[in-house]
């Protein structure tokens, strides 16, 4: 992003994947949305570990929560 002329970010990187984010969504409609878009693949990546976080949207930001 740098090359494109964008700032470099002062945070360090901690790649993530994020496998949900929704937004006033009835239910109803998730299973829907995740058969029309869950078709996205990409190749293998290494990876030294994995854990679930739960993101918590607060006044303030959000705040993280280790599920596993």
């Amino acid at each position: 992003m740098v090359a494109a002329g964008m700032a470099q970010e002062s945070r360090k990187f901690k790649p993530h994947v994020t496998l949900a984010r929704f937004s006033n969504m009835p239910v109803t409609e998730v299973g829907p949305y995740l058969a029309a878009h869950g078709s996205f693949r990409a190749e293998p990546v290494p990876v030294q570990s994995v854990f679930l976080l739960e993101s918590v949207l607060g006044r303030a930001g959000s705040t993280y929560h280790r599920e596993l």
